[in-house]
């Protein structure tokens, strides 16, 4: 079985790149480090599950997912299976990038032709011969490695799209982001915003400060959800952890604005609320406000006023 997917200088590029995330990358680069082959089952199984779940790009939550090899089936039913397949050649690329002393956008390309055309650049008597092999290879890199496909530009369009949608949810733990992200990347929508609106019709949201509670509200969200976002199945706990970690952001954010000098003995009250109980009543209160604002139902009928 080919390996289809060309791997690009960028990618590498990125992937080496020190960011804040080092610490955690270590891990899973010291657990390939140490089991390095695709020849065996639990270990291709153990790597794809962990690197899959550790930046929200499980692969069991495909878009083409069935209740046949679900859960631990898939994985080994038909992950492992493929991948052994082409273990050998995959094996034998990384081998061959170990040879080289830097990566370069030539030697990606170079390396793997030379190997599959049987190239030896030594032999005198196949100078020629060599010399129009190697100038085939620079015609293919010119041809078909430089030049940016419509694919490829869909590509770069649709990741800006995600970096610009994960610089929004920088106030949100990274797990929670990632999960947001990801499911954003596979599925085209902003769950952000769906759960958003659901629990702004609670009115009691920011009051909230125990596990029972969110976990309360999560089964809401999800009751309300799951008909228009089918794939949140099998992903409650995650949905349980973003509407704690919204909490504490949209909580926090009210902050911003200022706490309104009604009395002193109210702002301490205030103040002394959030580290306490993790409760930011100016959230409550502004959310409260809002809601009685827009539904003139529940407004006294001696306090309404006729519009002119």
């Amino acid at each position: 079985m080919q390996i289809r997917k060309e791997i690009k200088i960028q990618d590498i590029q990125k992937a080496i790149t020190g960011n804040g995330w080092a610490f955690g990358n270590e891990i899973l680069y010291e657990m390939c480090r140490k089991n390095p082959k695709h020849k065996n089952s639990d270990v291709v199984v153990g790597k794809v599950w962990l690197i899959g779940r550790s930046y929200a790009a499980a692969i069991e939550r495909r878009k083409n997912a069935s209740e046949i090899n679900s859960g631990d089936d898939f994985y080994f039913n038909v992950v492992a299976p493929k991948f052994l397949q082409i273990g050998e050649e995959l094996d034998n690329r990384i081998d061959d990038l170990k040879k080289c002393d830097s990566i370069t956008k030539d030697n990606l390309n170079i390396a793997r032709r030379k190997k599959e055309d049987k190239l030896n650049e030594f032999d005198i008597d196949a100078r020629a011969q060599n010399m129009k092999i190697c100038v085939d290879y620079v015609f293919e890199y010119f041809n078909n490695y430089l030049n940016i496909t419509e694919a490829e530009e869909k590509t770069v369009l649709h990741n800006e799209k995600l970096e610009k949608y994960r610089k929004q949810l920088m106030e949100y733990d990274p797990e929670v982001r990632e999960w947001v992200v990801g499911n954003y990347n596979e599925y085209g929508k902003q769950i952000h915003k769906y759960i958003g609106n659901i629990l702004k019709e609670n009115e009691f949201f920011f009051l909230y400060n125990t596990e029972s509670e969110f976990r309360n509200a999560s089964y809401d969200c999800y009751s309300q959800l799951i008909k228009r976002l089918p794939f949140l199945k099998d992903q409650t706990e995650m949905l349980f952890l973003f509407i704690k970690d919204y909490h504490r952001v949209e909580s926090e954010q009210r902050f911003n604005f200022g706490i309104p000098s009604i009395t002193e003995e109210i702002t301490d009250w205030i103040d002394k609320t959030w580290p306490k109980y993790q409760v930011n009543l100016l959230a409550f209160a502004y959310s409260w406000i809002n809601s009685f604002y827009d539904n003139e139902d529940v407004w006294p009928s001696s306090h309404r006023k006729k519009s002119q």
